[in-house]
């Protein structure tokens, strides 16, 4: 499999094969009809879950042409669809070189102009392409444009009516907890992981699946059990 730089294997290695940050391994093979991943990069996401998820319809979107190109010979022949878009404003934005890297998110204001690309909204993404939220898994790594989702209702509605949604976060946790809280946290979370500056969160918006996945965890994590209830009874 190839990557982009060591760098990029170590964290993404990190991130979903070693840590499953987004949570997809929780989730029963027979749960989602269709996984969306925004910010695609190598493809490792994407490959990872058309082995969960082998009769799914995998949609991926990366913005980076040249990371877009290893996306694609890394899942060749695997019937996952890429498509050279971004999450934005529907505008054309701009990636800055060192994106290539996992390294910086892209602007709109063109302050930087070394690569364009096209964003389309999120609800723009699944009218376009025809997505339905239902027994969905939606998983967004857009280095920073996962900003244009709040406050915005149709977005938001659209993330809560997926069965399970991994972001991670790029903006300043002070500044959109608040929001962060009342989209995904105050429901069935599953999974909150901190790596550098930036946050993941897993989160299971079917309350059946939700409470599947917590008596999967009780069978594999009965250590754990007690100090749960004690804390919980505290």
């Amino acid at each position: 499999m190839d990557f982009t730089s060591a760098k990029t294997e170590r964290v993404l290695r990190n991130e979903l094969l070693w840590e499953d940050a987004y949570g997809i391994r929780m989730l029963p093979e027979d749960s989602v009809d269709t996984v969306i991943d925004i910010g695609g990069n190598i493809g490792l996401y994407s490959l990872q879950a058309r082995f969960r998820f082998p009769t799914a319809r995998i949609i991926a979107f990366e913005p980076s042409p040249g990371v877009l190109e290893i996306f694609k010979k890394n899942t060749a022949g695997l019937d996952i669809e890429v498509y050279p878009i971004g999450l934005g404003e529907g505008k054309k934005a701009y990636l800055g070189e060192s994106l290539k890297i996992l390294a910086k998110s892209y602007t709109t204001n063109g302050t930087r102009k070394d690569i364009s690309c096209d964003t389309l909204t999120l609800p723009d993404m699944f009218e376009k392409y025809k997505i339905d939220p239902e027994r969905a898994s939606l998983k967004i790594d857009c280095e920073g444009a996962e900003k244009y989702l709040v406050g915005d209702k149709t977005s938001e509605n659209l993330l809560t009516a997926c069965t399970h949604v991994g972001i991670e976060t790029h903006f300043d946790y002070s500044m959109y907890r608040k929001w962060l809280w009342e989209i995904f946290t105050s429901r069935h979370l599953m999974n909150i992981s901190r790596f550098g500056k930036h946050l993941i969160i897993a989160q299971f918006f079917s309350k059946k699946l939700y409470s599947h996945i917590y008596r999967h965890w009780l069978r594999e994590k009965p250590k754990y059990v007690p100090k749960f209830k004690q804390e919980n009874n505290t």
